[in-house]
């Protein structure tokens, strides 16, 4: 049994409930807890706040504490209490935990039955998920934004979309989150006059005034490849953020159009907008696809200005940036800064200086990598089997040891590279092709130039044999040139 609560503690009570209430609110959920362990008799208001501080830290340890605290001192399950613990439960991603609270609710109101929903599409238990919706005795436009949301982002379009129809037939009007989920769906060509028909929906409705789903829609028309269609509805939004910058300069960078996204650059640079590492790596691609170093040192200037400098992919970009504008020396000062390095970095090193080739610099830093234990990948040994003209037989072997020693030789990426450095070295024979079942996975197009670069006709011949033999129609193009 509950004993009442002094008098004179209640407006003390009232004010930490209503403090920690507005820290979690403000997402200072780590000072929300400690002023909560703080409370000497917290009450099922003081629980309610303290979950969501757990929730939105995905602390699942001391949310199940307070879960228990709750138990204990014989809280009533409530439905503000319950729906925050569904809360909990749904961003920690434990729908059985969840289903165990919802069932000890009375009368679930339509939060408690969404919450619920939520915490089976966040586990990509979309089926399980749907069953519950069509449970639900009332919905509003944000059980039907969950439900089309979670369908969406697990790969179920089709059940997104009818979702979607069924909803405009039930007489609620779609807002901007709906309309967002929905344009994201709209991503390749066979969706574009969905997409449009979607746009015109989005214009009736005036949700075109909210950021998201001016982003959804460059989002979307990048994804189509019209650009010129991205650039005006880019141009023309009243609204703009810097996710809406970021789509625009990387879809602009994606699709090779490298001197508009740097002026979309530019123009974040005068507004209010603050450029982010996302953004940093598609400006510093474009300037390396542009070769321009002169600007690429102007935007690296910017990146450590901004407190980024630490920032891995920035830093891979920027390596592979001055090593494409031939500027090896600061794209080694900048690798060997990094406190940290990942395998891109690795390889966008190894790969500036084998496109110079700086062969020998490029064995090196292999070598190097491997002492710290790093392990290459299938892409680390294309690029050094590149430079195989500088390459020793032996060297040529070690790499092909390690290669078939982890697993990569089965890649028909790995395997091309390999015929490549030994046709280049004069180290191959039909014998050798055939021992190693090369040609179950060699490429047409990388067969066909390396046979026709190393002039080896026997070898030709014998490897065509092979590939026609399981491949007519692909290989009878690479048949008929390689006997002429």
């Amino acid at each position: 049994m509950i004993k009442p609560i002094n008098p004179k503690n209640l407006v003390l009570l009232i004010r930490l409930n209503s403090l920690i209430s507005k820290l979690t609110h403000l997402n200072h959920n780590t000072e929300a807890l400690h002023l909560f362990s703080l409370h000497p008799k917290p009450d099922q208001y003081t629980i309610a706040s303290a979950l969501s501080a757990c929730a939105n830290l995905q602390n699942s340890v001391a949310g199940k504490q307070l879960h228990a605290h709750a138990t204990v001192a014989g809280f009533r399950p409530n439905l503000n209490l319950c729906n925050s613990l569904l809360a909990f439960y749904a961003k920690c991603c434990d729908p059985n935990s969840s289903h165990q609270v919802f069932d000890e609710i009375t009368k679930p109101d339509v939060y408690s039955w969404t919450t619920l929903l939520s915490s089976y599409t966040k586990c990509g238990m979309v089926h399980e998920a749907c069953k519950i919706f069509d449970r639900m005795p009332e919905t509003n436009v944000v059980s039907w934004n969950a439900i089309i949301n979670g369908c969406a982002e697990h790969g179920h379009a089709d059940t997104s979309l009818q979702f979607f129809r069924e909803m405009r037939s039930s007489g609620i009007s779609p807002d901007r989150y709906t309309y967002a989920s929905v344009l994201s769906l709209c991503s390749c060509e066979e969706m574009v006059n969905l997409g449009m028909v979607t746009h015109g929906l989005v214009i009736r409705s005036g949700v075109l005034l909210k950021v998201s789903v001016v982003n959804s829609l460059v989002s979307m028309y990048l994804g189509f490849g019209l650009i010129e269609e991205a650039y005006w509805l880019f141009e023309e939004a009243l609204v703009r953020d810097d996710i809406t910058f970021n789509g625009m300069i990387s879809g602009l960078v994606d699709q090779g159009r490298n001197v508009e996204a740097l002026m979309v650059f530019k123009d974040m640079q005068i507004g209010p907008w603050r450029p982010s590492d996302l953004t940093f790596v598609s400006v510093l691609s474009a300037c390396s696809s542009t070769k321009m170093v002169t600007l690429g040192d102007q935007v690296y200037a910017l990146v450590t200005k901004s407190g980024l400098g630490s920032s891995i992919p920035v830093c891979n970009s920027a390596i592979t940036m001055y090593s494409s504008c031939q500027d090896l020396q600061k794209a080694y000062c900048l690798f060997m800064e990094m406190t940290d390095k990942d395998l891109v970095s690795w390889n966008s090193i190894i790969t500036g200086f084998s496109q110079l080739n700086c062969h020998l610099e490029s064995i090196s830093l292999f070598l190097q990598m491997r002492r710290l234990g790093v392990q290459p990948d299938e892409f680390t040994l294309g690029t050094l089997f590149a430079g195989a003209n500088f390459l020793t037989p032996e060297f040529a072997k070690t790499i092909q040891a390690f290669a078939s020693k982890y697993g990569f030789l089965p890649r028909t990426t790995v395997y091309n590279a390999l015929v490549s450095a030994y046709m280049k070295l004069g180290k191959v024979s039909a014998e050798w092709a055939s021992h190693r079942g090369l040609c179950a996975v060699l490429s047409i197009a990388g067969l066909k130039i390396e046979t026709q670069f190393s002039n080896s006709k026997p070898l030709s011949q014998h490897l065509c044999k092979q590939v026609i033999s399981s491949t007519w129609e692909r290989s009878s193009l690479l048949y008929s040139e390689t006997w002429a």
